[in-house]
């Protein structure tokens, strides 16, 4: 076994060296390391740096010297007591299974690739499951978005994506369950993106990684006025512009784009007008539309018995 070690404090690049490459090359000046037919290495790469965090694999290297090997798919970063990346390499084309080969962390179909309008944001719930998650089924996973550059951080300027800890299916089935949700500002240009996200489960402290497809939709601005959308009035059309409702008529007045009576105003909590002060022992009773007594509008909504209503 090769190992090395840096106290820390070597040419003070204790706090800046965050990256590491160790393998099997060719002995230097761009040179081959040619292994036999049928050979598999198994690479691993601890990390020590105070953490029980799962280290990030990269698929870039820094050396100019390589091997005949070719990478088996997926790369397993490890978390908890000793963290480290284990990696499989292979000759050619013979089968060689990776260390996580079962692992799985993944958006469903059903809702691939997560759709998200212009100018608003939108969630899904990416699966877990596999031995990396344990009986426990990921139960407080951690999720983290790795890196912000491309193409592992593959999003429009300006968006921003994040997780919620993983939990146990509700449904009872045998995997967990971790909620990503992604936003994107009204500039993003429609089209598709992509995110990267590092799951890693609290019992086992193995971590997964999960390239999640993203499709970016056009905003479709609101064309006509209604009473929901409203009805007076300059009001934004949802996508960056605006749309003119007119005046009211008939002697009513514009009250947050809804035309109200004089003496009230649109409560856009409950999407009614609603007098702007009551007579005394009344208040507004939603299920009437005007003041009433507590008895009142108790009866209007069904929500008192015999005498009670008396």
């Amino acid at each position: 076994m090769f190992t090395s070690t840096d106290p820390g404090d070597l040419l003070a690049i204790g706090n800046q060296w965050n990256q590491a490459e160790f393998n099997i090359f060719g002995s230097c000046c761009g040179r081959k390391a040619v292994f036999n037919i049928g050979s598999t290495i198994v690479v691993q790469i601890a990390v020590n740096d105070g953490t029980a965090n799962a280290p990030f694999p990269s698929s870039t290297g820094f050396t100019a010297e390589s091997n005949n090997l070719n990478l088996v798919s997926p790369t397993c970063p490890n978390g908890g007591p000793a963290p480290a990346i284990v990696f499989t390499e292979v000759f050619g084309v013979f089968a060689a299974t990776s260390t996580c080969a079962n692992d799985q962390f993944y958006l469903p179909t059903y809702n691939s690739p997560l759709t998200v309008t212009q100018g608003s944001s939108g969630f899904s719930f990416l699966i877990m499951a596999g031995p990396w998650v344990g009986t426990d089924l990921g139960e407080n996973a951690t999720g983290t978005i790795v890196g912000t550059d491309l193409p592992r951080f593959n999003l429009p300027g300006g968006s921003r994506a994040s997780t919620d800890p993983g939990h146990k299916d509700s449904q009872g089935h045998a995997f967990g369950l971790m909620e990503l949700s992604v936003s994107v500002p009204l500039s993003a240009s429609p089209g598709p993106y992509s995110v990267t996200v590092q799951g890693q489960d609290v019992g086992s402290g193995r971590a997964v990684r999960s390239n999640v497809p993203i499709q970016v939709l056009a905003c479709t601005p609101q064309t006509t006025c209604d009473r929901t959308f409203g009805s007076c009035g300059p009001k934004s059309d949802g996508c960056g512009g605006t749309i003119d409702c007119g005046v009211c008529t008939g002697g009513l007045f514009c009250s947050s784009s809804h035309c109200c009576p004089s003496g009230s105003f649109y409560n856009t909590g409950l999407n009614v007008c609603q007098p702007t002060s009551c007579p005394t022992d009344t208040s507004f009773c939603p299920d009437l539309g005007d003041c009433a007594t507590t008895k009142e509008c108790q009866r209007a909504g069904g929500h008192c018995k015999g005498r009670e209503c008396q």
